[in-house]
């Protein structure tokens, strides 16, 4: 047991070292948990990564970038490794309902509006060159940020997402801002947000032929217009899926790639040149660690004597894995994923967010895990009491029927 809880504390320190050390590229990054005012005084929550050469007499430019649904500001790690080691500032944002930040009910932008004037109002940021970066809804969020404050971004890059989403504004050849869809091979809400089957033919749809301009299907790759003017368009298709983005050296290549082609970086480096797969690596040691240290703990607590009551022999079983357990875990797998959507919505309704539960994204997942809680128990007693005790009763009687011949 002791051997297992030094390799637990072992697996973690080195993975926390490893991931500090390529969070903050070797100590050249300051990553610093901010908390800054948004609309009606809420309070918005991000991580703010600032590089080394990001200073009040030589301010540089700065990055936004925005999660998606249910997801948190930490999913932005690797894009805000990635450009910091570039030199630009980044701010990986909660939006408004998720993480730590405050609910702020009809707020199109979910929050990036007000992130972009805390950049702005930066010494060390460069407020003419500021870009945006948006995965899934937070591209809705950037999207409606974008449209309305040309004169205060450069550009914008939405992964795995869209533009007319949830409505959202639409974005034209004549918007004032450098523009890119990284969009994913194998994205799953291809048909959600294009309308197309294929991520392959989204260059066939209307709102992105609007977009780069032309009457033509948007060519893969092709750069459109010009960056020095801010008619720069382009369409990259990473080898990836909707979540996946966020792990892609390719997705976050092509990221980079159209970023410092039109906000120069204070260090180019090559968009494949990434290193924030240490991070992760790091972050795997230290869950490995966790886990391993949980267990060990929870096997010296049940050796204590006032837990030894809780010791006994693993009792025989004579489960099969028949047709009715495979019934059972299908319906158990199918429902919570069938139902989120509509329990969500509905726990958004009947619990808006208030003083006490402030997240009404929050409060509908939990109504969307209360009522599958609900579901299991109906199903649960139903099992008992028409398969569980017809089978046991079906038993017995074969039982009775045999002893009785004897």
């Amino acid at each position: 047991m002791k051997k297992w809880f030094i390799v637990a504390i072992l697996l973690i320190f080195i993975g926390s070292c490893i991931g500090y050390y390529f969070n903050t590229a070797g100590g050249d990054i300051a990553v610093k948990d901010v908390r800054f005012a948004g609309k009606d005084g809420k309070i918005l929550s991000g991580l703010l990564y600032i590089p080394s050469n990001a200073a009040n007499a030589t301010p540089a430019p700065a990055v936004l970038g925005m999660h998606g649904y249910i997801n948190s500001r930490e999913t932005q790690d690797a894009f805000a490794i990635e450009f910091a080691r570039r030199g630009y500032v980044f701010l990986a944002m909660d939006m408004t309902g998720h993480g730590y930040s405050d609910q702020i009910l009809g707020d199109g932008s979910r929050g990036v509006e007000d992130g972009i004037k805390y950049i702005r109002n930066l010494p060390f940021v460069d407020h003419n060159n500021i870009g945006l970066e948006g995965h899934s809804m937070g591209g809705y969020s950037t999207s409606d940020a974008a449209v309305r404050n040309q004169d205060k971004i450069n550009t914008l890059i939405l992964v795995s997402s869209a533009s007319e989403m949830r409505g959202g504004p639409q974005i034209t050849g004549d918007a004032k801002f450098n523009f890119a869809v990284v969009f994913g091979e194998r994205d799953e809400f291809t048909r959600f947000m294009y309308g197309v089957n294929r991520a392959r033919d989204i260059g066939s749809v209307a709102k992105l032929k609007v977009a780069f301009n032309t009457t033509d299907d948007v060519v893969l790759g092709k750069l459109y217009g010009s960056f020095a003017d801010k008619t720069a368009r382009q369409w990259f298709m990473p080898s990836a899926t909707h979540p996946g983005a966020h792990l892609s050296k390719e997705a976050i290549g092509d990221v980079i790639q159209f970023m410092q082609g039109s906000i120069a970086p204070p260090r180019r480096l090559d968009s494949g040149d990434q290193i924030w797969q240490w991070k992760e690596f790091g972050n795997a040691l230290i869950f490995i660690g966790l886990i391993v240290f949980m267990g060990t703990i929870a096997r010296w607590l049940i050796h204590l004597s006032y837990f030894k009551d809780l010791i006994h022999p693993m009792p025989a079983t004579n489960a099969k894995m028949n047709a009715n357990w495979w019934i059972g875990a299908l319906i158990g797998t199918v429902i919570p994923a069938a139902s989120l959507f509509k329990f969500q919505n509905w726990g958004n309704g009947w619990i808006p967010h208030n003083w006490f539960w402030p997240q009404a994204m929050t409060n509908g997942v939990v109504v969307w895990d209360l009522m599958n809680g609900l579901i299991g128990l109906v199903l649960f007693a139903v099992w008992y009491h028409f398969i569980y005790q017809a089978d046991v009763t079906r038993k017995q009687t074969s039982s009775n029927l045999v002893n009785g011949g004897q």
